[in-house]
């Protein structure tokens, strides 16, 4: 994400996430992550405020620019677990009780103390993102049977009349068995395409956490209706008053998406220069050893990490039932914290932990 915002932006700000503890617990790259700062959740905002705070202000002394990535669900749900299905039902509960709509696609955010993350930035400077991934058909299903997104023809991602089409969706309703939850293991089998809508918003610093939830619960609510216009139609505009009939071909869709201008050539030459900068680290640490031996180090290192993430990734795939792959190895470190523990302290979808 870091790289590609560099990339992109005009600006190259650092780049942070609001994270759950047990991310930071994670040999390695939950470590690294800490060191760069990230603020990691406990359990709720509002009994993590302390810590929050000290982040903020600490970056704020030092005059560093940062842009935050936070998901107020405070939990991903996979289908065909059953713990993960009490949750939604919870998170409905939730809903009803605040006399509103249930939410089809979303789970309900954690309202209490988000606003501490609003000191972090200038007013008018938070965004409400939703994402609609829409991934390459898996090319071991029987093409003759599968239905792709939006009846097409195609196992590939295509655009047509500003309407995304063919490929298979992982953003479905939060019901539906066929969702899929993308992880590193997505993004690593090719054919990803992350669809974005991107809404400006204000929590002010001084709202009550009342205030705080009829907002984000408003914005929710807006977002579903989002990506359940973009299951059945393939894009985020409204393509005409009767959306049980009207199609992206019967309208004139306005173009509505815009691909971000990514410099390949720089990206992967970052990359490069990444591991050249590496290998040189590694001659400099080991004077006595050559390039090949290091390079045959590298090598070795890079097939373990290989085998070592295959085996354990579906040993732990049997223990929790889905793959969590968004870091190295986290899929296995959190079954074991799963199995030892009886549970990972997410709280639940209650009022009381919202």
């Amino acid at each position: 994400v870091g790289m590609l915002l560099g990339d992109v932006l005009r600006f190259q700000p650092r780049i942070g996430f609001v994270a759950e503890i047990t991310t930071m617990l994670m040999p390695v790259f939950g470590w690294s992550r800490f060191l760069f700062g990230d603020i990691f959740l406990r359990r709720t905002f509002h009994r993590d405020a302390r810590r929050i705070n000290q982040n903020i202000q600490a970056f704020h002394k030092a005059n560093v620019s940062r842009m935050i990535f936070v998901a107020p669900e405070g939990a991903i749900v996979d289908p065909g677990v059953s713990k993960d299905a009490i949750y939604v039902t919870q998170c409905q509960q939730f809903m009803y009780q605040q006399q509103r709509p249930i939410l089809n696609f979303l789970l309900t955010p954690r309202y209490k103390g988000i606003q501490l993350l609003s000191s972090h930035c200038q007013d008018d400077a938070t965004f409400s993102v939703t994402m609609s991934f829409v991934c390459r058909a898996n090319s071991s299903s029987s093409t003759a049977t599968k239905t792709f997104f939006r009846n097409s023809n195609s196992p590939n991602v295509l655009i047509h009349n500003n309407c995304v089409t063919g490929g298979e969706l992982c953003t479905r309703a939060l019901s539906d068995s066929e969702r899929i939850v993308p992880d590193l293991h997505t993004v690593f089998r090719g054919g990803l395409h992350v669809f974005c809508h991107i809404h400006p918003m204000h929590i002010p610093q001084t709202a009550t956490n009342d205030q705080v939830r009829d907002l984000l619960l408003d914005d929710y609510q807006r977002k579903d209706s989002l990506l359940a216009q973009f299951a059945n139609h393939g894009t985020f505009d409204s393509v005409g008053k009767n959306k049980e009939e009207t199609t992206c071909q019967d309208q004139n869709v306005k173009n509505s998406f815009y691909t971000l201008p990514i410099g390949h050539f720089r990206m992967n030459a970052t990359l490069i220069i990444h591991s050249i900068l590496s290998i040189r680290m590694l001659l400099f640490l080991f004077p006595n050893t050559n390039l090949y031996d290091i390079m045959n180090l590298v090598f070795a290192s890079w097939l373990i990490v290989l085998l070592v993430h295959a085996v354990s990734h579906l040993y732990a795939e049997q223990i929790s039932g889905a793959s969590r792959e968004s870091l190295l190895f986290e899929t296995i470190f959190k079954s074991l914290i799963e199995s030892y523990l009886g549970r990972l302290d997410h709280g639940s979808g209650t009022s009381s932990d919202h």
